[in-house]
């Protein structure tokens, strides 16, 4: 496969000398970032043999001489023992860095290697976290200058986050095309930050353990702790709020929403986007997001946001871009199944070109529905928004709206998916030529597309349903208008037939929880119901062990056992914390939506 990425010829001489695959990243390999160390590139090495230090540690010594043996450890940090409450473990001697024993923050527990292909994996799990014993090993000491003041729990979160985390929020996670990993160095300079950081590795830590059914308290007591420390100074940070930390303290909130995502996908999440939206309207109104998008300077008016926003650090530019964009589709996606009434969410959202803001990071982003798709369910849930007239279900439509939901329909119909599909993969760096490979991803995206529109149309076709009712096709009684009146068995085949093109070994498969849920959440056939279930939780044990991944099949079964009739509604109690509507023949008349909705389930789904 050919990439526009641009590698040195061989490894750089710190791999070279350890034996260790180099990722040969320009201008340092990365792998000697992370590990703290500094790179010695790879041209010519100059190195003073047999010559005698006059000053320093090393005075007296020659160039050749041993280093000094690192000070004596505890007996108990000198050997790494993995007991049943020790936390997922991936490593290699042959992929380690120089290192010092050290002990975990809370059990004894090793990091996960990102590189798959230059570690040996000590567990037979499918992304390197498993859990054996490992006597002997050692976790490598960071010694970054950005986490050296760090204690040695924090450093191993911020390890843990690095190595891991930060690749399930992207699609591609390539050298120089994760921008999440940008965000370690701005944590010595802000402490909500670090806390914040440190609390999203450990609740991760916690989801996978939980998983598995192995005890996770002592890292969940880690992930509640830090939180609590993150939000305490957030809120010190809010009182001191200026465009010289719009962008942090923005990119501290949308980790409270991943947190909360990771964890279950429940509770505080609404609140979060919400302030998150506001500040996202402090760091970049509308008018500087389409004068970016014209490629114009900002009006005087905006320069104060503008310059809040800028930084010399492109890395950090796009970091923000893909926060923000992480919070809009929080919020559009959030709309689908649960309701911002009472939180001024629309008035916060509706100020903001959502869809420039979408398209900045759109290449990458994890769950790989395209920024055109998510304008059409904003405005698809603001339609039926309107057309509920604040709560009342009973209200009609208005000849306006039946039109404004026929055009959107006919906007999702007429989404070229394939066009859409080369776009992104020429924006990752692939050439879209004849190679087999890049036509495999465009395929993929294509058909990642395709199951995004067919879920937004069944969305559409539910939420606005009164528009879609005997004379309601906007004055055209053809058209997708007409089909779409018989469309939802015909919406949930298609969603269907394209997920079935998403395997496992695809990268964009973590990104197919919505479309997968919606799918679910149409179909009466118990086969397609347990296959439904079979891919979440495949998702949720191999690939993607967040939260709301498990709280989207404890929604789907309650869903289908509320729709059944049945007496006893939830082994999923634990989702709703309440029994539903008792009015579940009304709830059946109106749809799938209206039963998710008398279920009160709030939760989020991406």
């Amino acid at each position: 496969m050919s990439r526009r990425l641009e590698q040195a010829p061989h490894k750089c001489h710190n791999c070279r000398r350890r034996r260790l695959v180099c990722d040969r990243a320009l201008p340092t390999c990365r792998k000697c970032v992370v590990v703290g160390q500094e790179c010695l590139g790879y041209g010519k090495l100059f190195i003073f043999t047999d010559s005698v230090a006059s000053r320093g540690r090393r005075a007296g010594q020659t160039s050749f001489a041993p280093p000094p043996h690192p000070p004596a450890v505890a007996a108990g940090a000198r050997r790494a023992r993995l007991s049943l409450s020790s936390s997922p473990v991936a490593a290699s001697a042959s992929s380690s860095p120089p290192s010092v024993p050290i002990s975990s923050p809370s059990s004894c527990e090793l990091v996960p290697s990102r590189h798959g292909s230059a570690s040996r994996s000590l567990s037979p799990e499918p992304w390197g976290l498993g859990l054996e014993g490992l006597d002997g090993l050692t976790l490598h000491s960071l010694v970054d200058p950005v986490t050296q003041d760090f204690d040695t729990a924090t450093r191993y979160y911020m390890h843990y986050y690095v190595e891991r985390v930060a690749r399930d929020l992207v699609v591609y996670d390539t050298p120089n095309r994760n921008p999440f990993r940008n965000l370690v160095p701005l944590c010595q300079g802000h402490a909500f930050l670090r806390h914040v950081v440190v609390a999203l590795a450990a609740v991760h830590q916690v989801s996978f353990l939980r998983s598995r059914g192995l005890p996770f308290r002592e890292k969940l007591l880690d992930a509640l702790a830090a939180k609590h420390k993150a939000i305490v100074l957030i809120k010190d940070a809010l009182e001191n709020l200026g465009p010289h930390n719009y962008g942090d303290v923005l990119t501290a909130v949308v980790y409270l929403i991943n947190f909360d995502l990771v964890d279950s996908g429940r509770d505080s999440w609404q609140a979060h986007v919400v302030a998150a939206g506001r500040l996202i309207a402090m760091l970049r109104p509308a008018a500087v997001v389409a004068a970016a998008a014209a490629d114009q300077p900002p009006s005087s008016a905006c320069l104060p946001f503008a310059r809040g926003y800028r930084t010399v650090d492109s890395s950090i530019e796009t970091l923000r871009d893909y926060v923000m964009s992480d919070c809009l589709s929080f919020f559009i996606l959030g709309s689908t199944l649960g309701s911002w009434q009472g939180t001024r969410a629309g008035e916060v959202f509706d100020s903001l070109d959502v869809v420039s803001m979408l398209l900045r990071a759109e290449a990458n982003t994890y769950h790989s529905c395209p920024s055109e798709i998510l304008a059409a369910i904003l405005r698809s849930s603001q339609l039926a928004a309107d057309m509920r007239g604040d709560g009342d279900d009973g209200r009609g439509s208005s000849p306006s709206q039946k039109e404004a939901a026929a055009e959107l329909m006919g906007q999702l119909h007429d989404f070229d998916a394939r066009r859409w599909a080369e776009s992104i993969i020429a924006a990752n760096g692939y050439d879209s030529a004849d190679d087999a490979s890049t036509l495999d991803m465009v395929q993929s995206r294509e058909h990642m597309a395709c199951a995004h529109r067919s879920a937004a149309c069944a969305y559409l076709l539910m939420a606005a349903s009164e528009a879609f009712d005997d004379g309601g096709d906007g004055g055209d009684g053809g058209g997708p208008v007409q089909a779409a009146r018989t469309a939802t068995e015909g919406f949930a085949s298609d969603i269907f037939e394209h997920l079935l093109s998403i395997s496992e070994t695809d990268a964009l498969f973590k990104g197919s929880v919505w479309p997968t849920f919606i799918l679910g959440a149409l179909t009466t056939d118990p086969d397609r119901r347990g296959w439904v279930l079979r891919r979440l939780e495949q998702m949720w044990l191999s690939i993607c062990p967040w939260g709301y991944v498990k709280t989207a099949m404890d929604t789907l079964v309650a869903l289908w056992e509320f729709r059944d009739g049945r007496e006893q509604p939830l082994p999923s109690a634990a989702v709703l914390g309440e029994a539903p509507s008792a009015d579940g023949r009304e709830a059946i008349r109106g749809g799938w939506l209206s039963e998710l909705r008398a279920l009160k389930i709030n939760c989020l789904i991406v």
